[in-house]
């Protein structure tokens, strides 16, 4: 059994994205961080993605545990009545967020894209999110358990060693109250390298994956 510890490490790898009450925009400012939840009419439905590279796990491992972490930016006591969904971006080897329209097709129908063909079926929540403290964790969210999710990303054909996954953290749905403020917001990388959002996985490796993996690299050693 491995524990990998993963953080996002470039700017284009986390992305928030809300409503203004008529059409989906990415976020440039004026939140300053990722966000998921309800700030006002003009800024609802807000959500984020977040990308991790070099995710070193092997096909057929099986994924025991995934926690995501999330480090407030803001005191935001707005009550709890905050929530939030996660899912997975259900590519084997997933880009980097660019445009709008890139978000669209891999988040799905309820932010404008065509099909859910990109998001896994596994998903967590809708999560209760606590009020919040600067630089503390966010809430629950540390405790939830991501393997299902994970593990269908790992399952995928084409997934290898060394690839990237993107998960989505947010509010699309639309769950949280429509009372002021009522949303959460957690560094982006942009923001603070530091403090960008982590992701734990533990997994083992398929029968006779650590020797297979060995094999491999001495053949390669030899080849080269």
């Amino acid at each position: 059994m491995a524990t990998l510890n993963l953080q996002v490490g470039a700017n284009a790898d986390d992305i928030c994205v809300y409503w203004t009450g008529s059409a989906w925009v990415i976020e440039s400012g004026f939140f300053g961080n990722l966000t998921a939840g309800f700030y006002g009419t003009s800024w609802a439905k807000i959500g984020s993605g977040i990308r991790f590279q070099n995710v070193t796990i092997p096909p057929g491992s099986t994924i025991t545990q995934a926690l995501l972490t999330l480090t407030s930016a803001a005191n935001v006591n707005g009550g709890t009545l905050s929530k939030c969904i996660i899912r997975g971006d259900k590519e084997a080897n997933c880009a980097a967020f660019s445009t709008l329209a890139d978000y669209q097709a891999r988040r799905g129908t309820v932010v404008g894209g065509a099909d859910n063909s990109k998001l896994t079926s596994a998903s967590v929540g809708p999560i209760t999110m606590q009020a919040q403290t600067t630089d503390a964790t966010l809430g629950p969210i540390q405790t939830q358990e991501l393997k299902a999710i994970i593990q269908e990303i790992i399952n995928l054909s084409g997934w290898a060693s060394g690839n990237a996954l993107a998960l989505f953290w947010d509010d699309h749905d639309d769950n949280s109250s429509h009372i002021s403020n009522y949303r959460r917001s957690v560094y982006q990388y942009e923001s603070s390298a530091s403090k960008a959002a982590k992701l734990a996985i533990t997994y083992t490796l398929p029968p006779g994956g650590a020797q297979d993996v060995q094999s491999k690299a001495l053949l390669q050693a030899v080849l080269i």
